[in-house]
């Protein structure tokens, strides 16, 4: 008897343990495919590749506006899609890469920089952008129209063109 009650004891014990597992997998599959990150290196050589423009997200650990970004605007399902089909993404902590940082002379935090197939600066985004914001930028980029006009204009010709 002793024996049968420790055994379902044990069964209890796994499948509780058990249950928990896959969880957070599952709200991630939920939200959403995950936002692919690359290395700088790598992101690079998989802009140039793929002829996509490349975003940097330089952060810092201790900066709330960095989490909001990384927490709210980049797990949106949107801009993870726009990103993940039309970019490269790359992530810099600059407490471990500081010299990234000095390169594209990143003061505050966080600063989002899009860069050309080619690694030449397109232009950056400072601080905290809400998700709709975001997309705006990754269309005007994404769309090329850089190359013609400043994001301001883009901005006021599509909304005169609805």
């Amino acid at each position: 008897m002793r024996e049968a009650s420790r055994g379902l004891l044990l069964f209890f014990v796994l499948l509780l343990a058990l249950s928990g597992c896959g969880g957070e997998k599952a709200r991630k599959e939920e939200e959403g495919s995950p936002l692919l990150w690359s290395s700088y290196e790598e992101g690079l050589k998989r802009a140039r590749e793929t002829g996509r423009p490349l975003m940097l997200v330089f952060t810092s650990p201790h900066c709330r506006f960095c989490h909001y970004l990384e927490e709210i605007t980049l797990t949106d399902s949107g801009v993870v899609q726009m990103l993940n089909e039309h970019f490269v993404s790359v992530k810099v902590d600059v407490s471990d890469n500081w010299e990234l940082a000095r390169k594209y002379m990143v003061s505050s935090f966080p600063t989002v920089w899009f860069l050309s197939s080619e690694g030449e600066r397109i232009g950056m985004v400072l601080g905290y952008r809400s998700p709709e914001f975001f997309k705006e930028v990754l269309r005007y980029i994404g769309s090329g129209s850089y190359k013609e006009m400043e994001f301001e204009e883009w901005v006021h010709r599509r909304r005169a063109s609805r």
